[in-house]
């Protein structure tokens, strides 16, 4: 019998799904299947977020400031919407670990097209408003964006499906299809003049393309369906995984809208790059850890309180050994960075992106802990304290946003610090996992990210700025984080070693 939510009566739907028990072949080996699945997710991160990187860089040298600005108010838009349509549904038909493409998949998948649909509706009637919150004077390049939204309604639930089944390999196909078309189609039109338009049309050109391909590799027929008592039995947990799924793109996000309201879009597209790097390097691999770990830590919740506190550790250990030392280093490098890899237009983003740099190494606390609560079917510890923690935020960067990007971007570091270490205070909790446990598991990534602090900043100090002293920061932090991480914590170098093995070896 498949898993249920919290508070449900049971599975009622006439299903023909197979649950999974501890000792089937799906649940064997779950590490391996772990370290596959973040390989082929990294590699689908590394071509979806690489290709919107590229995307970037060649608007911004294309575009100014205020045009790119324009650019980035459309995306703040889809990206907000897009968070809403999985409704909290797909990550219940992960939590459950059912089988198969049953009447409740087609239910949920018919739940987020008329989501979709109304949706696009009202933004396609409000872009006027939206316009004029942003100071944008393009009302047409806000309704053409809203169409994306019902796009992705097509492929919520089957991406639900890939990660359900941990077929990331499947998904990377996809995200390579996306993102050859969506740097092809922004380039071409980027230099032929089409100016905010390129970037609209590459992505509609990338989601129609990987909806097609979607559904043919996993031979996805969508039904409509509407099937009731899956719906109140998924409610109580799918509400919350909602609720925290909107409150996180608020809090992500209302940085950019309180400073296209107070400081208008130049600035936007000031803030917008500086934040870019550090989403590109940081967030995203977060998004990818949580992609893997979501499903993992729900196979090892049906096969013991023991192996989910092991995998829990061991997520949280890479995780952080990851983030701290690269927000360090993207801190040091945040100078050489922008002038280079962007244009020297762009200097005034180099306080902003430190901050969030540093910020960055907070947030992957959040992250660590995060998919422990909806694995364990408590998500709704998250949405209160969601719930708590946005109005806060909110407040706090409409104070600062007269003091300009440097204070709007301390805010985030400030809150982001205290709402992750409560986060994951409270999961350890959940888990019965101590102090010293948690600290033991961080330690390695504290130790790392001093070493590069140490070797990493005379040099940034000490050299004028340019390529070859991007290249000699980049070096000095990677040898600094080496050393530390050597004379600390050798075991680290053979347990990635041990996961890189599993991952690209049968």
């Amino acid at each position: 019998m498949a898993a249920v939510g919290p508070g449900s009566e049971g599975d009622t739907a006439a299903d023909t799904s197979q649950a999974r028990t501890p000792g089937s072949p799906a649940a064997h080996d779950l590490t391996t299947q772990t370290s596959k699945g973040m390989l082929w997710t990294t590699l689908s991160f590394l071509i979806t977020r690489g290709s919107g990187f590229v995307v970037s860089v060649v608007l911004a040298r294309i575009l100014g400031p205020s045009e790119f600005g324009l650019v980035a108010a459309a995306l703040v838009i889809v990206t907000f919407t897009e968070v809403a349509l999985d409704l909290g549904v797909g990550a219940f038909l992960i939590y459950e670990q059912e089988e198969g493409q049953s009447r409740r998949v087609h239910t949920a998948f018919t739940l987020n097209v008329i989501v979709g649909s109304v949706v696009t509706a009202v933004l396609v009637v409000a872009a006027p408003a939206i316009s004029e919150f942003f100071k944008a004077d393009d009302v047409a390049i806000f309704r053409a964006i809203a169409l994306l939204v019902v796009l992705r309604s097509l492929v919520q639930i089957p991406n639900a499906l890939f990660k359900r089944d941990m077929l990331f390999s499947l998904r990377t196909a996809v995200d390579l299809t996306r993102g050859v078309l969506r740097i092809a189609v922004a380039v071409v039109l980027g230099l032929a003049g089409y100016g905010a338009w390129a970037l609209v049309w590459a992505l509609m050109a990338a989601e129609i393309a990987g909806t097609v391909m979607t559904w043919a590799l996993l031979r996805f027929r969508p039904t409509l369906a509407f099937d009731t008592a899956f719906l109140r039995q998924m409610w109580g947990y799918s509400a919350s995984v909602l609720g925290v799924g909107v409150l996180g793109e608020v809090a992500l996000n209302a940085d950019y809208f309180v400073v296209a309201n107070r400081l208008g879009q130049e600035q936007l597209g000031v803030y917008f790059v500086a934040f870019r790097i550090p989403q590109m390097a940081m967030l995203q691999v977060y998004n990818v850890f949580a992609q893997v770990t979501f499903p993992a830590y729900s196979r090892a919740r049906e096969m013991g309180s023991a192996n989910l506190r092991r995998g829990a550790l061991r997520g949280m250990k890479l995780l952080f050994l990851y983030a701290a030392p690269v927000g360090t280093t993207l801190a040091l490098l945040s100078r050489d960075l922008l002038n280079e890899v962007f244009d020297t237009k762009w200097a005034a983003a180099e306080g902003p992106m430190m901050i969030i740099s540093i910020a960055g190494i907070f947030v992957s606390l959040g992250y660590a802990s995060g998919e422990i609560y909806n694995a364990i079917g408590r998500p709704q510890i998250v949405f209160k304290l969601t719930v708590v923690m946005v109005p806060i935020l909110i407040a706090a960067l409409v104070y600062a946003a007269p003091h300009g990007l440097n204070a709007v971007a301390m805010v985030h570091l400030v809150v982001a610090a205290a709402y992750s270490l409560v986060r994951l205070a409270l999961a350890a909790r959940l888990l019965g996992l101590s102090l010293v446990e948690n600290l033991r598991a961080l330690s390695p990534g504290l130790a790392t990210a001093m070493g590069v602090a140490l070797l990493g900043t005379p040099v940034r100090l000490l050299t004028p700025g340019g390529w070859l002293s991007l290249a000699a920061i980049a070096a000095a932090c990677g040898l600094g984080g080496l050393i530390a991480l050597t004379l600390t914590d050798r075991s680290a170098f053979g347990e990635i070693a041990d996961l890189a093995r599993r991952a690209t070896f049968r």
